[in-house]
């Protein structure tokens, strides 16, 4: 797989606003000796990938992917979600422009901070979930590509068939990579977190 560059995490939402320096911050809200996963957002334009972290945080899985509606909705999607998995923070995509190009950046800084005011990261979540980040998701859809083998190489067709002969078709393939991206932006940031020895 291609290495790519990574940043550390952006930025950092809790229940009392913006945390500096992110990265600290988030170490410093995770509990101590105690599990609890965190979720990944690879936030699109339609469409949210989702990843989930084992228990003690050191491995990143895709889970799924769902449609994006009003802030309230998908703020319902995922509270079932960080309510079934017990989910201690959130770590979501933010695409740093980079140079000459043109980000939907400003798109997803307004979902997550809707996202917080509808009471995820603490603004009404309890004592479960600690914080929602945002961190450097360049990258994260190709390497996603490039890990499940679709839409790599010349045009969309890749060393996998490309996106409409990959199993299941091109819908499926799309989900597929949304999801994967999402497991590759928490990994990046699991990566980051120092190991804490009180957890197995």
């Amino acid at each position: 797989m291609t290495a790519h560059p990574l940043l550390p995490l952006i930025r950092l939402y809790t229940s009392a606003g913006a945390a500096s320096p992110p990265l600290a911050a988030l170490v410093a809200r995770l509990p101590v000796g105690s599990r609890g996963p965190i979720v990944g957002l690879d936030v699109g334009t339609r469409h949210v990938g989702v990843a989930l972290s084992d228990p003690s945080r050191r491995w990143a899985f895709p889970h799924s992917t769902y449609r994006r509606g009003s802030p309230v909705a998908d703020a319902a999607t995922l509270s079932t979600l960080l309510t079934s998995s017990a989910a201690v923070a959130v770590v979501a995509g933010y695409p740093v422009p980079t140079p000459g190009g043109i980000s939907p950046a400003a798109d997803v800084d307004a979902y997550v901070t809707a996202l917080v005011v509808s009471g995820l990261g603490g603004a009404g979540g309890g004592d479960g979930l600690r914080a929602v980040a945002l961190a450097d998701e360049r990258w994260s859809s190709v390497r996603a590509r490039e890990a499940l083998g679709v839409g790599v190489g010349t045009g969309q067709g890749g060393r996998g068939g490309g996106w409409r002969t990959w199993r299941g078709g091109a819908r499926r393939a799309k989900e597929a990579v949304d999801a994967t991206a999402a497991a590759v932006i928490l990994q990046d940031v699991l990566n980051a977190l120092p190991p804490d020895p009180d957890i197995d």
